[in-house]
């Protein structure tokens, strides 16, 4: 149980960083 509640908080946060990333990447272009 703890270990999947781990693997959804990471992927959320991947989800969050890459959302970031893209967002300031649309930005600079």
């Amino acid at each position: 149980s703890y270990g999947g509640s781990s693997l959804l908080t990471s992927f959320f946060m991947i989800g969050i960083l890459q959302s970031i990333y893209i967002h300031r990447k649309k930005i600079n272009f």
